[in-house]
């Protein structure tokens, strides 16, 4: 493993990259949010078609591992890079 070149890189991610991923993390969260209206507007009688129950369910979990991720980058983890994929997959 190769060290650092800099003591920049060497102290890791400075408070505007903890900035950045704090807001990115709060869009996260607020994009898995906007979904839910959208799961009432699915499971209306009107709307419902065989294929519901999947598309509520897809939109579900899509809204959940954006809510998931999100919190994840508020709280700088180390894991949201893993749910960051899982999420885009």
């Amino acid at each position: 493993m190769r060290e650092p070149t800099t003591a920049a890189a060497a102290a890791g991610p400075g408070p505007r990259d903890r900035r950045r991923g704090r807001r990115l993390g709060y869009a996260l969260v607020a994009c898995g949010l906007a979904l839910l209206p959208w799961l009432v507007v699915l499971a209306l009688p009107a709307t419902a078609t065989r294929w519901t129950a999947a598309w509520i369910g897809l939109d579900a979990l899509e809204a959940l591992a954006l809510i998931g991720t999100g919190l994840l980058a508020v709280r700088a983890s180390a894991h949201a890079a893993v749910a960051a994929g899982a999420t885009a997959a």
